[in-house]
């Protein structure tokens, strides 16, 4: 199985779900499938980067999730997290 056409955005910061237009690879320049190249590396390292950061964000909301289950009606002071390491207290009297 070859490829000979890829779809490619019409431009960045588009609408999301932006139809892009299909290119034959096998018209284009050595330079230009060099910027094609580029283009799709860098959008490949900015959705590895997101899904990173995604995966970070669950976890804390995993851990927060965790934190209010183990709430107990009787204490008067909570300690709420800020980031995996730092806690604040907090007293429900106040």
């Amino acid at each position: 199985m070859s490829v000979s056409a890829v779809p490619v955005k019409n431009g960045e910061g588009g609408p999301p779900g932006q139809q892009g237009q299909v290119i034959n690879l096998m018209n284009l320049q050595p330079q230009q499938l060099q910027q094609l190249k580029q283009q799709v590396e860098q959008e490949l390292q900015f959705y590895q980067q997101a899904v990173v950061s995604l995966k970070e964000v669950q976890i804390r909301m995993q851990e927060s999730g965790g934190c209010v289950k183990a709430l107990k009606p009787d204490k008067s002071e909570l300690l709420i997290p800020v980031t995996g390491s730092v806690r604040i207290s907090h007293n429900r009297n106040i």
